[in-house]
């Protein structure tokens, strides 16, 4: 065979692997969605048990979201550029719990889901932000629509929204704190979140 042809050859099956692969942030997400499904599968007998479920979602969903930029956001840029820096850390930290406790209620409820994942139509290593659509299926039930909003620190990729049903998780979240917040500012949202996880 020609050194042409198998030049020719190998550019193609190159092209091909590169086509094949899935990008970086959709890789992760399947990986995280196997993970957690496969730990819920094995605890299913336990999931009500909260030190159980709060330590999947630590483990496997927690490392993924950008808690810092979801904390932002919820709260609203006033409120926080006006926090010190040590007010802000308190909110990050009572907020992970409170997003922990949320996340791990609706995994408590694992009954056999199976998620699905369309493909990114468009992606290029130069993007730093992203959208990935998928679908929870169950089993009797209609499908739901889990979607996730991405962004990319450095090489890594992270979570900073998430829309189930279409309803934003951000969105979902500033609107339960907007009271507090416009009465007593983060300060009393602190206060309120660290009460309520006080042990």
């Amino acid at each position: 065979m020609k050194l042409r042809n198998i030049l020719i050859i190998s550019l193609c099956l190159f092209v091909g692997v590169a086509f094949a692969a899935e990008p970086p942030p959709l890789k992760i997400m399947k990986t995280t969605s196997s993970r957690m499904l496969s730990a819920l599968q094995r605890n299913k007998s336990r999931l009500r048990s909260r030190k159980v479920i709060h330590r999947i979602v630590r483990k496997i969903v927690l490392p993924k979201m950008d808690v810092t930029t979801i904390a932002r956001s919820v709260v609203g840029r006033p409120y926080w550029s006006n926090a010190s820096r040590r007010l802000q850390k308190r909110f990050i930290s009572a907020f992970t719990s409170y997003v922990i406790d949320m996340y791990s209620t609706a995994l408590s409820a694992f009954s056999d889901e199976v998620i699905r994942f369309r493909p990114m139509r468009t992606y290029s290593p130069t993007m730093s932000r992203v959208r990935i659509y998928s679908q929870v299926r169950r089993p009797g039930r209609p499908p739901v629509s889990l979607n996730y909003r991405m962004l990319k620190r450095g090489s890594t990729w992270k979570i900073y929204d998430f829309s189930v049903g279409g309803v934003s998780m951000v969105r979902s979240y500033r609107a339960q704190f907007a009271d507090t917040l416009n009465s007593g500012g983060l300060k009393l949202l602190v206060r309120k979140l660290q009460s309520r996880y006080k042990r």
